[in-house]
């Protein structure tokens, strides 16, 4: 963004917003892991003593692994994840006899389950829309999976990255819904960490709940470990001089990084998706920015982008620790900051282009 604009506080603007809500991204990995360690060892491996462990594990495999480490771990997880969870994902619908007698048993015990926006009221159509627009921009805006869509060989590589990623979350998605209704029908006072554990550990064999753990702590350390290369690459950016001296200032980042994430992941909630969304929301608001700097030729007028930008992150950060209000005439704040920026780009270009 520093060269987009020429100007060095949009790069810092965005570094702020990658580090900020990349946070909660990662503390999801340290403790969805260290719930199942807990889990699976509760008289030895705490929750607090899993989540060191992986925080340790995840930065001594950043500093020694770098990319190529990156791609082979996501080869590893992304196997043995996509078989393990289905094999869970069958035996869960195996619990009910099949698709049509497990949809009659949840609308028996639970009707709001099988429609929105839910017996809590999460997913109303605010939520469905900003998280439909935030995923959608994720590969411009979350910088670990911008580094996935960059180092593709050519453009009929990054065609099939594109479709084959469509492919391969949907094949991880559907039989997260046969789990989600085996843990509503046996499982609906639980909490998180309870449902997690047992679905995934205790009522599983043996050898199916041993590759659960390998493919989840395989899978969290990928995600961490390309979020924190890209972190590096990001800091890498901003700063210039004798590249030894850089690389040690980007391991100091990395170190602070790591240590707010695993503060975060011990004092947060299980609510694990409301985290990604949260992330995803949070990194969202750089979209116009980050078009405007890539589609644009032009900076003058436009510098107010980066500006607008940063005082938007700072405001939805607020609204998230209840500072000002999460909701603005029955409008989720994320959803205003963003039409706001979107609006501020549309304005500045075309002020830009009038006055060239």
């Amino acid at each position: 963004m520093s060269y987009c604009y020429k100007w060095r506080v949009a790069g810092l603007v965005t570094f702020f917003g990658a580090f900020i809500f990349l946070v909660p991204y990662v503390a999801i990995q340290i403790r969805g892991v260290a719930i199942f360690l807990s889990g699976a060892f509760p008289d030895s491996i705490p929750l607090w003593v899993g989540a060191v462990g992986m925080v340790v594990v995840m930065l001594i495999y950043s500093e020694i692994g770098g990319l190529k480490a990156i791609i082979y771990s996501d080869m590893l997880q992304g196997i043995l994840l996509l078989a393990v969870i289905w094999i869970i994902g069958i035996n869960c619908l195996n619990y009910f006899g099949g698709i049509g007698p497990m949809f009659e048993e949840i609308q028996q015990k639970n009707e709001a389950l099988l429609s929105v926006p839910g017996p809590n009221g999460l997913l109303d159509f605010q939520f469905l829309f900003g998280s439909m627009i935030a995923i959608c921009l994720l590969p411009f805006t979350q910088p670990q999976v911008s580094t996935r869509l960059i180092i593709m060989k050519d453009t009929k590589s990054l065609y099939k990255l594109a479709v084959g990623l469509g492919f391969f979350a949907i094949l991880i998605i559907l039989p997260t819904l046969f789990m989600g209704m085996y843990g509503a029908a046996k499982y609906p006072d639980a909490s998180t960490a309870e449902f997690l554990n047992r679905t995934f550990l205790e009522d599983q064999a043996p050898l199916i709940a041993a590759f659960v753990m390998i493919g989840l702590i395989a899978a969290a350390i990928s995600t961490s470990d390309s979020q924190l290369f890209a972190l590096g690459g990001e800091i890498r950016s901003l700063l210039s001089g004798d590249d030894k001296k850089m690389l040690g200032y980007a391991r100091i980042a990395i170190l602070f990084f790591a240590i707010i994430t695993l503060a975060f992941a011990l004092m947060s909630s299980d609510e694990l998706v409301l985290l990604t969304r949260m992330s995803f929301a949070g990194t969202a608001l750089m979209a116009p920015m980050i078009f405007t700097g890539i589609f644009y030729d032009r900076s003058g007028f436009l510098k107010i982008i980066p500006m607008a930008t940063l005082i938007a992150l700072l405001i939805l950060v607020l609204s998230l620790f209840g500072i000002v209000p999460n909701i603005i005439a029955g409008i989720r704040m994320d959803l205003i900051l963003l039409g706001l920026l979107a609006l501020i780009a549309i304005v500045a270009v075309g002020i830009d282009k009038n006055r060239n």
